[in-house]
Formats: structure tokens, sequence, C-alpha cells
């Protein structure tokens, strides 16, 4: 071939390159193997995208899917696990999902031995039937969750199902083929605020039964401490139930005075109040004097017009008497 023939065929695959926008350094170029008891897939030419587990073969038991995997040298972080990854798989017996993992897919862990899934918050999606014939008794989803498919835990005989986030799309209630989380009975617990009708899209949790599943609103009483003291954490509790008072916090140089319903302080928390909605009691703070005697800053003027008619009136006595 001549000069003028090479030429032309460097020009041709120069424009082909061009056209679809790839150069040959830059083409797409699937890896796999394992790493450790898993095996995974990824795209060595786009690392940020992660991979995905696509196998294992460990020993069983309760197992960690791990957040990050090797392959070929390069480490990829986890964020999938593929149709029917794990499935079919007696040995295991739990499972732990990292944050990493944003979708878990149709039939990843089906018909295992699985007693207890541990989700983490950055999970967005679950696809059918992924836990569909284990022994999943409770399980907790996050506040990230926005899809959750059909079968996901059918036929584990689940009792009780708590969401920290917004209703899921996706889900199938016990009257339809192959409901989500199984049949009933079975008691959905969710967070007060995305109920109807604090919450008013279309997805919104519904009480006493939501898709046809019975429900438990569940409300958040936080604390405010006004700037003082150690961080006290918030309570949940069934909707009507009563939360407990925390012992009282302390900070240097002020006295505690109580819990309040509004910041302005001028209405006491009630603890044997049942919770109905998501609340917050503030703490109230008075200064503490030099004597360790608790001082309302507010009654300070009051206390000085005390002292100065005394010390008038002690004047006028010795005038009197001179």
């Amino acid at each position: 071939m001549n000069r003028i023939a090479l030429g032309a065929v460097a020009a041709i695959a120069v424009s082909a390159w061009l056209l679809v926008g790839v150069a040959p350094a830059a083409m797409a170029a699937t890896v796999s193997g394992p790493s450790g008891d898993f095996s995974a897939i990824a795209d060595n030419s786009n690392v940020g995208a992660g991979a995905t587990i696509t196998g294992y073969t460990g020993a069983g038991g309760s197992v960690v899917i791990p957040s990050s995997v090797v392959i070929a040298g390069q480490t990829y972080s986890v964020v999938t696990i593929a149709n029917s990854a794990m499935a079919n798989d007696a040995h295991i017996t739990g499972v732990t999902i990292p944050g990493t993992v944003t979708t878990i897919g149709t039939q990843a862990f089906f018909q295992d031995a699985i007693t207890s899934v541990i989700f983490n918050e950055g999970l967005r999606t679950i696809g059918d039937f992924a836990f569909f014939d284990n022994h999943v008794n409770q399980v907790r989803f996050p506040s990230t969750l926005s899809t959750l498919g059909v079968g996901v835990f059918d036929d584990n005989g689940t009792s009780e199902a708590t969401f920290l986030g917004p209703a899921p799309g996706g889900v199938v209630g016990p009257g339809g083929l192959s409901p989500t989380l199984g049949a009933s009975p079975l008691t959905v617990n969710y967070p007060w605020r995305f109920g109807a009708p604090e919450d008013t899209s279309a997805d919104a949790y519904t009480t006493p039964t939501w898709l046809g599943y019975n429900t438990v609103p569940v409300v958040t009483v936080s604390f405010d401490l006004n700037g003082h003291g150690s961080e006290i954490n918030p309570q949940q509790v069934a909707s009507g139930g009563t939360v407990v008072e925390p012992a009282d916090p302390v900070a240097s140089g002020l006295t505690f005075t109580g819990w309040y319903t509004d910041a302005t302080l001028t209405s006491r928390f009630d603890f044997g109040d049942p919770a109905t909605a998501d609340e917050t009691a503030f703490a109230g703070w008075a200064t503490l004097a030099t004597t360790g005697v608790a001082i309302n800053p507010l009654s300070v003027p009051s206390a000085i017009v005390v002292v100065l008619l005394g010390l008038l009136l002690m004047l006028v006595a010795r005038r009197r008497t001179s």
C-alpha cells in the first residue's frame, strides 16, 4: 500500500473517531474479576461510576457487602448489586448493605435464608422480588429510598416495616399480586410529617391503613437547649404516646428552669400529654449568682430600686437624728 493509501486510511479512521466522539484511548472497557468473596464488574474508563456486585462465593452467615472492590488493581465504590447476584444461597442468613449502594437488583437475594437485613442511607431503589422467600420478620428502610418493587419481601412472614422517609413509589399492597411487603397482618411505621394531611403528595402515607397495610404514624420530639448544655437526642414515639422527660441539662453559670413549648418560654412542656405531632421542647435557663442562688435577670432592676430606697431612708433617718 503506498503512502497516499495509508494516509487515506488514517484520515478515515480519525474521521470516524471524531464522528462518534470517542478517541481510541478513551473507549469503554468493561473489567471484571473476584474481590475477596465477591465478584464484580466495572467500566475502567469511568471509575467514578462505581462497580456492580455480580456474585458471591463466601461461606455465608451474616454477610457484609463491601463498600469498595479492587478489580485489576483499580479500586471502585460498590454502587449496585446485580440481578440475582446472591440468590439461592441457603448459607446467607443476614446481610448488611453499605451506604455506597444505591440500587439492589431484581431477585438479588431471592430465596436465601436471610433473617435480618440492614440498609444504610444512600439506598434509592430495591428491585422486584429482591428478598423474596426469606425470613425477615422486621425491616427498616432508609430515608433515601424512593422506589420499592413488587414482591420485595413477599413470602417472608414480615410483621413490621419501618420507613424513615417519604413513601416510596411502586409499593403493592396485600390485596395485589405479589405484594411488596407480603401479606397482612403487617404494620407500617412512618414519620408523621410524611403522612396525609401534612404531606399533600399523592403517594403520602395514610392512617389507619396505607395500601391495605395497617399503619402507625411516628412523631418526633426534639429538644432545643437554647445554646447551652450538651445535645439531647430527639425521641420518637407512636402518635398518641408520651415521651420520657430527659435528665436536666447542665451549663456553667446557669441553672435549668424547665422545658417549655415555645421559644419565648411562656408555657410549660407537659411530658404527660400525648404526642400527636412533631414538636420541640425548649430549655429555660436563669443566671446563677456567686452564692449559687438562681437569679432571674428580669428581677435585677427591681432589686436595685429596693436597695436605693433603703439607702435613701437611712439618710433621712440620720438627718432627723442630727
